[in-house]
Order: structure tokens, then C-alpha cells, then sequence
């Protein structure tokens, strides 16, 4: 039976593929998807924590149980709107539209931070219709009709397919389990974060992010440490960082790349697969040994790893079945059949046929492998069941996504002059500065206030203010190496509970507290910054 996480709020910390399960923490989340089906270790299904609301004291029913957050967040938006709609006046650039855009978008942040992103996401496609900002036709296809939200859902499909079919599970267990690694720890721990680095490039996070959780809990009990102690400690943090760094190091099944991509697409630059690999596989590389480098400076006990037998860990894991060769085999034939064209016309050759390829996109391709998946048979099942990978897709954050496509339209469009009005109100505080230094500043920020706050709304926050200030200084040349780093940025949530979900399964269940994470997670931090600056002109380069 697929593990999957139904919460009762979602909001914008997926991160996603891709959807994400709600946050147990007034509603945060990071992009997630359908948690994997097999296990390294089967005996066991980890427990999904509970929501803190479920956990505290029902209030009785009087006037103080009316004034919950969601209450608050209701009249606080709406005390924002109605200020927008009465005291902002059209001028400097602001048309009336834009007034109204203003008097929606703003409420809608206050309740996505308030009160989740599902319901309030579909609310606020709806209010713009009403107040007439957008027609319905120009609603409904910049959300759910726009190309990014179908790719989204068919690379979603092929990652849970991967999933079910034990392949993941294999993979993990091989690379954790090599002879070389036996009797050296941080050569153990090295291969232990570039696995899920490897994986991570066509997994969704939260799901290899949960397998990984209950590898690390499997390793932990075979060297007998508890909870709390130093080395323990260590591992679970491994996971988390792991995770926040695969989430955006390449654009398959991942949910806020792609976004990323939809939304540099809207206006007229993008970047390409190949392009965000080439800049996310070495990245991830350097971050795996930064991760082990911080682990040395933590300084965890790494004694008991050195009697740790490897080979357990792939002694009682099943052979992949028919179906799972099938899967793999077809995912790496779809990634390369998007690739390869696109490092030949890179190249200089011309091909009709690699040209033909990349203007059919990376979503049809994906389509028609799916239905060869549901069509092929193996022992009397589809090597597909896709009724049960649509249901391991988290719908609910499928609205927020829609709502993150839809929103760029509104603050781009003439029609508002929101884009003119915001340069006019920002430039004079950034007069002066380099497009390099507009960047650093941007990503300062979001580094800070993505670790409390969700990322979704990070990002709306910080691309809005970024791209308009560079694009009234430089148009869009800086776009796409702001837009990239933008999203390695809001991908580093590690500090506090409420900022993924992957937090929340190793912070709820006690595996690693404040307390004993806070100063290893502020140094993880601080690399991870430094690092990414490095990459900018990495990513200047190549995009």
C-alpha cells in the first residue's frame, strides 16, 4: 500500500514533484509527492507524525476559539484589502488593475501564510476573475491550463512509477552497501549524501527523502545509537541537508526548477533541462562534500561505523522485478531522448530530427511513455498502474502551484503597470547598484527568511522585487541566473521544523531537535551561501 501524507493544510513549502503534504507547523511546506512503497526495511512503516494542532488542547466553544489563526489571517486580509482598495491610488505607473491586483495578491500572501495555500489558492483565481483583472480564458490558461502544470504532473507519474516499482529502493541499497565503504565512516557518510544526490536527479525529494529517513533510522539502530546522541544526530542531519540540495539541483519531478522554468518561459528567456543539469550536478557535487565537511567539523563519535557491515544493507532487498527493469530502463531512454538532442544542436550539428525533438517539449515525450507503461504487461499487471500513481499525487498543492503560474501574469502585464509602479518605488533604494550586487542582496534575503517562512511565498516575494529592479536596469539578460539561484536559495530551509516537511518527519518524531542541530545547520547555512555565490558566474556561463 502506497505511504502517502493527507494533512489537513498544505501550503508552499513543497519545495515540491511533487505536490506537497502539509506542514504540521501552522501550515508550512516545502514541494513534496506520494511517499515511496518499498522499504530497505520492511518490518516497519515510519509513523507520520502527527499535526501540532491535533496534538494541543481542544479549545471549548466560546469567543476565544473564534480568534484561531485562520480567523486572524481572514481578517487580516481582509483589513488588507480593504486599506489597498481605499488608500492606494492609481499614479507612478499604477492603473486601476493593477489597484485590484494589489488588493488580492497581498491578502492572498497573508493567507497563504496564515492558513495554507489550498483553498486559498483557488480563491484567489477566482477573485481575479470577478474583479475583472483577467477574463476566465485568461485565468484558467495561465493556472491549470499552462504547460508547466501538465508537466508537472506527467514527470510526477513517472517518479512514483519508479517508486513502486523498487527501483529506487535497489539503487539505494547498492550504493550504501559497496565493499569499499566497510571499516571507513566518512567514506560511508560521503557515499551515504551523494546517493541521495545521485537519486535525486530523477526522484521527487519527499519521497526519497522519507526512504532515506528510514535508512538512516535502520543504520542508527544497527550501530545502537539513541536519539540524541551525537553520531545519530549526524545521519538524520545528512538526510536533511541532502534533501534541501537535490531539491533543486535538477528539474526532474521537481516542482519549483520547473516552475522557475515556466515562469522565465512567460517572459521570453528560459532555460533549458540540459542547461539546469549542467549547473546542478556539479553544484550538488561540491555540496556533498561541504555536507561531509561540516559533519567533520560537528564532530560525531564515527567509532561504531567503522565496525558497521555494509553488505546487510543489500543482503534482504528483492531483485528488481521484470516491471522495475522495464521503468528504469524506460525513464533513462526519456531523459536521454530530452538531452542528447539538445547537446547536438548545442554542438553545432544540425539535425533535423534532434530539432524536431526539442520543439515537441519534454511533456509529450513523457506522456506517451506513460501510456506505453499502462499498455505493456507483466505477470497480467500493467507495468503501470496509473490510477494509483494519479492518487499518489498531492492535488491539494496542485492548486498552489496553478495559483504561483497564473501570478506572474498579473504583475507583468501592461494592463496593471504593477512591474513600472514597483521600479519606480525600489530603484532609488537599490540606485547604483550592479545587477551582480541587486542578486546578492535578493539571495541574502531569501536565505534568511526562507527558514521560517514558506518558500513559495519566499520566492514570490523575492523574484517580484529582484526581476523588476533587473529588468529596469538591464532588461532580462540577468533574469535566468537570478531565477536559478533564486531556487537554490529557497531550497535551504534546514533550521526550523516548519520549514519542510522532511524537517518535520526528523524534528516531530525526535529525531534531531533545535537544540542539537541549531549550530551545525547555521554553519550548513553559511556554506551553502558562500557556495552558491561562487556559481553565479558558473550559472552566468552557461545559461
Amino acid at each position: 500500500m502506497a505511504l502517502t501524507v493527507s494533512l489537513p493544510e498544505v501550503t508552499s513549502r513543497p519545495d515540491a514533484p511533487l505536490g506537497a503534504p502539509a506542514n504540521p507547523a501552522k501550515g508550512q511546506l516545502h514541494a513534496t509527492a506520494a511517499l515511496p512503497t518499498n522499504r530497505l526495511r520492511v518490518p516497519e512503516t515510519p509513523a507520520i507524525p502527527t499535526p501540532a494542532s491535533a496534538l494541543a488542547p481542544q479549545p471549548k466553544r466560546n469567543f476565544k476559539a473564534f480568534a484561531n489563526i485562520t480567523t486572524l489571517g481572514v481578517i487580516g486580509a481582509i483589513i488588507a484589502a480593504v486599506a489597498i482598495r481605499v488608500g492606494v491610488q492609481p499614479g507612478n505607473g499604477l492603473t486601476q488593475a493593477g489597484v485590484n491586483t494589489l488588493a488580492i495578491l497581498v491578502p492572498t500572501i497573508i493567507m497563504w501564510l496564515t492558513i495554507g495555500t489550498t483553498w486559498v489558492s483557488f480563491l484567489m483565481l477566482g477573485l481575479f476573475i470577478i474583479t475583472g483583472v483577467t477574463t476566465q480564458a485568461e485565468t484558467w490558461a495561465t493556472s491549470f491550463g499552462n504547460p508547466i502544470f501538465a508537466m508537472l504532473i506527467a514527470w510526477c507519474i513517472l517518479a512514483n512509477a519508479l517508486s513502486a516499482s523498487g527501483v529506487v529502493d535497489r539503487l539505494a541499497a547498492w550504493f550504501i552497501s559497496r565493499p569499499f565503504l566497510q571499516g571507513r565512516p566518512y567514506a560511508f557518510l560521503t557515499m551515504f549524501v551523494f546517493s541521495q544526490m545521485a537519486l535525486g536527479l530523477v526522484m521527487q525529494d519527499l519521497a526519497l527523502g522519507v526512504l532515506y529517513i528510514d535508512i538512516a533510522e535502520n543504520v542508527c539502530k544497527k550501530l545502537n545509537l539513541k536519539k540524541g546522541d551525537k553520531l545519530y544526530t549526524a545521519i538524520m542531519l545528512t538526510v536533511i541537508w541532502s534533501n534541501g540540495v537535490l531539491m533543486s539541483g535538477g528539474p526532474i519531478a521537481k516542482t519549483w526548477p520547473l516552475i522557475m522554468i515556466g515562469m522565465l518561459n512567460a517572459l521570453g528567456v528560459g532555460i533549458s533541462f540540459f542547461q539546469w543539469f549542467a549547473v546542478g550536478i556539479p553544484f550538488m557535487i561540491v555540496m556533498s562534500f561541504a555536507i561531509v565537511g561540516v559533519l567533520r567539523l560537528f564532530n560525531p563519535n564515527v567509532r561504531s561505523l567503522k565496525t558497521l557491515d555494509v553488505a546487510q544493507f543489500s543482503a534482504n532487498v528483492k531483485p528488481l522485478s521484470k516491471a522495475g527493469k522495464i521503468t528504469s530502463f524506460s525513464a533513462i531512454a526519456l531523459v536521454l531522448f530530452i538531452v542528447v538532442p539538445e547537446i547536438i544542436i548545442n554542438a553545432g550539428i544540425n539535425s533535423a530530427f534532434a530539432s524536431w525533438i526539442l520543439s515537441i517539449g519534454i511533456t509529450a515525450p513523457a506522456i506517451v511513455l506513460i501510456a506505453a507503461l499502462c499498455i505493456v504487461r507483466v505477470d497480467g499487471a500493467p507495468v503501470l498502474d496509473f490510477n494509483r500513481a494519479v492518487r499518489d499525487i498531492n492535488w491539494t498543492v496542485m492548486f498552489f502551484v496553478g495559483a504561483i503560474m497564473f501570478i506572474g501574469g498579473p504583475i507583468a502585464s501592461a494592463s496593471t503597470g504593477i512591474q513600472t509602479w514597483m521600479g519606480n518605488v525600489f530603484s532609488p533604494l537599490f540606485a547604483g547598484l550592479s545587477p551582480m550586487m541587486i542578486i546578492i542582496i535578493a539571495l541574502a534575503g531569501t536565505y534568511i527568511m526562507t527558514q521560517f517562512i514558506s518558500n513559495g511565498v519566499t520566492m514570490m516575494v523575492f523574484w517580484t522585487i529582484g526581476s523588476v529592479l533587473l529588468m529596469s536596469t538591464t532588461g532580462t539578460q540577468y533574469l535566468p541566473m537570478f531565477g536559478m539561484a533564486l531556487i537554490f536559495a529557497i531550497c535551504r530551509a534546514v533550521l526550523t521544523q516548519p520549514t519542510t516537511l522532511i524537517t518535520a518527519l526528523t524534528f516531530e518524531p525526535g529525531h534531531v531537535t533545535f537544540g542539537n542541530t541549531w549550530k551545525p545547520n547555521l554553519v550548513f547555512i553559511a556554506i551553502s551561501f558562500v557556495v552558491l555565490l561562487a556559481f553565479l558566474p558558473v550559472i552566468g556561463a552557461i545559461i
